[in-house]
């Protein structure tokens, strides 16, 4: 236990990626992705038993040596990993004495959100905050108005130009919610329904087709990968990295906050 293995982002090519960052974005990454797993050991985590699942939807993603090098990575990469690591051994995030929910991922779109704005739980050290992305474009997805209400799992009435109402933002420039022929959802509703790849999203109609178009890549909390890769590349260490994306937390050997003799 204790994250000892680099946990990277979704998907193979997310992994391969991830790995190829600078070395103080991935100390930065096993920081948080050691605090997290001891978070879960600690408190049960999302299973109930401590354990870690390697679904990045739930848990963390993660990859063995053998999975990595097979998908494209590389041995050069894989131990500037295993240095990142190192480097930072036992290190982990604490805020009031407790561990953090060290939640992270791909990428932001500009800015990550709140926890109170995805989850409902507000925790001071998840908040939205500027986050440096580099080579990230927008994302379009297309539907016909029948593959979308199908996704919907509704039948709208009218045409699709008109079926859009009023939407409203979260700080982080998520939705919020979006009414749709007079009915109610919040961004992390639709972006569930409609496998996007964030809450920052945008939609335009014609009425023949519904174009969506997404910024950043997960939920936008915690951590961005490619936002600490940029600020690491404009000379940010990992301890700078990691106060700005979960500000107010304190840096600790996990000795200092649990007995890992339990």
């Amino acid at each position: 236990s204790g994250g000892s293995r680099f946990h990277p982002a979704r998907g193979n090519r997310q992994a391969s990626q991830a790995a190829s960052f600078h070395p103080e974005a991935l100390k930065a990454q096993s920081v948080a992705a050691r605090t997290y797993t001891w978070k879960a050991f600690t408190n049960g985590g999302k299973h109930g038993d401590g354990s870690i699942c390697m679904d990045s939807a739930c848990c963390q993603g993660y990859l063995s040596e053998i999975e990595y090098l097979s998908c494209g990575g590389t041995q050069e990469d894989l131990d500037k990993v295993c240095r990142a690591v190192e480097a930072t051994s036992r290190m982990v995030l604490s805020y009031e004495e407790d561990l953090i929910e060290a939640t992270y991922f791909s990428s932001s779109g500009g800015t990550t959100e709140s926890a109170v704005a995805v989850w409902g739980a507000d925790y001071p050290y998840l908040q939205s905050v500027p986050s440096p992305e580099q080579n990230q474009e927008p994302v379009t997805v297309e539907f016909t108005p029948e593959e979308f209400q199908e996704l919907l799992g509704q039948s709208f009435y009218g045409d699709p130009a008109q079926w859009f109402d009023s939407i409203t933002y979260t700080d982080g420039g998520g939705v919020e919610t979006l009414e749709i022929c007079g009915e109610c959802y919040t961004g992390t509703q639709i972006r569930g329904m409609l496998g996007l790849r964030s809450t920052a999203f945008q939609i335009m109609t014609d009425g023949q087709s519904i174009s969506i178009t997404t910024r950043g890549y997960g939920h936008r909390v915690g951590m961005s990968q490619h936002g600490a890769n940029a600020m690491a590349e404009n000379g940010k260490t990992w301890q700078q990295i990691l106060q700005h994306y979960y500000p107010g937390t304190q840096l600790h050997p996990i000795e200092n906050i649990v007995d890992t003799a339990f």
